[in-house]
């Protein structure tokens, strides 16, 4: 049987894999009953490098190109905010 660390650990890579940033990942398991000092655990000993992340996030959905036009800039901002990343993270991968 998996205990508590286990089972969070799982499904924190489980998100990760999917491109979910840590504020989807924070609100997705607070859903699931877990503590939020577990949570904030979780993520603070993950080595995922939530920048890159990010950055790969918006490649794999929009392409190299960065965004021309306000609207399309708009766009991927919100789907990125949608995938869980914070604006700090957003405007770096759009920088």
């Amino acid at each position: 049987m998996l205990n508590d660390a286990q089972l969070l650990s799982y499904i924190f890579d489980k998100h990760v894999k999917k491109m979910h940033g840590p504020t989807r990942i924070k609100q997705e398991m607070r859903q699931k009953g877990f503590p939020a000092a577990l949570i904030e655990q979780e993520i603070d000993k993950s080595e995922v490098d939530w920048y890159q992340l990010t950055k790969e996030t918006r490649t794999k959905k929009f392409g190299e190109a960065l965004p021309a036009d306000p609207k399309e800039k708009n766009k991927q901002i919100r789907h990125l905010q949608y995938k869980g990343f914070t604006m700090d993270m957003i405007f770096e991968a759009l920088g």
